[in-house]
């Protein structure tokens, strides 16, 4: 089965066999679709992570694993930066220790950036992988095509506060985990992290992911807490909302001739 949703939210799923009434399954908020936003995109707006929580997800992609949690952590991140909630890769425990390697990413919105000019992304960002015995990398992907396809954003150190290691860096990261070696590895609190992202402009679909990485380690000890993001943010020109939520910004008018009891409908 196809379905498209015409907005955004959390979803429940019903599958009924041959139309039997006692035949079905119910899947309750089991769809999550996020919304398509304009830009900019302030933290009050829901990048704070205390607003607006169906903003953001995560999402398993590869492997058996997805860890991504929102809310207030008490393991490793015990501070984090506004309010209550953050999102990390398991709010209260280290990451898992897998048999085989696994990818999850923590999903965007998408954001219209159709209006030529300039756009800088940022977040904050705290992390804890170093002298763990199982490899971990976490990078920032972008994807113009609805998510079809994702491309790596900036190399090392091409941003403000960006990828820690790459081909010069004297501790580099596993080849299993990133061939190209290139993302961030360290234990650090409260970095602030920001990139230009103006090339993306002319796009009216664009979505970002932190995607976190986790190859199999040769030890059962020193699996550490991962990755914490918060107060992510968006800024550049004013763009509408593409769907989902959106305000009108322009009035238009329509006459229709109704007889006694008619009815019309009007869709914008």
């Amino acid at each position: 089965p196809f379905f498209v949703f015409s907005d955004w939210g959390t979803f429940s799923v019903k599958l009924r066999i041959n139309g039997k009434t006692g035949d079905s399954t119910t899947k309750l908020n089991y769809i999550q679709v996020l919304p398509r936003m304009g830009t900019p995109y302030y933290l009050e707006d829901g990048g704070n992570m205390e607003v607006n929580a169906g903003h953001f997800a995560g999402t398993q992609i590869s492997g058996n694993y997805q860890l991504w949690e929102r809310g207030a952590p008490s393991y490793y991140f015990t501070t984090h930066y506004n309010g209550n909630n953050a999102w990390v890769t398991d709010l209260d425990a280290n990451c898992i220790r897998p048999a085989s390697k696994y990818e999850c990413a923590l999903l965007t919105p998408s954001f219209n950036m159709t209006k030529s000019g300039t756009y800088r992304i940022g977040f904050k960002k705290s992390a804890e992988s170093y002298y763990s015995s199982t490899p971990y990398a976490t990078v920032l992907e972008y994807s113009t095509d609805k998510g079809d396809t994702w491309t790596r954003l900036g190399t090392e150190t091409t941003g403000y506060s960006w990828y820690n290691k790459g081909p010069s860096a004297s501790y580099s990261i596993n080849s299993f985990v990133r061939s190209d070696g290139i993302g961030w590895l360290g234990t650090y609190s409260k970095d602030s992290t920001s990139f230009d992202v103006s090339s993306l402009s002319g796009n009216d679909d664009v979505r970002f992911r932190v995607l976190h990485t986790v190859d199999w380690g040769w030890n059962s000890i020193g699996y550490k807490a991962g990755f914490l993001v918060d107060n992510f943010s968006l800024i550049g020109p004013t763009n509408d909302s593409i769907a989902g939520g959106g305000i009108e910004t322009e009035i238009t008018s329509r006459t229709l001739p109704l007889g006694p009891d008619d009815t019309t409908s009007f869709f914008s």
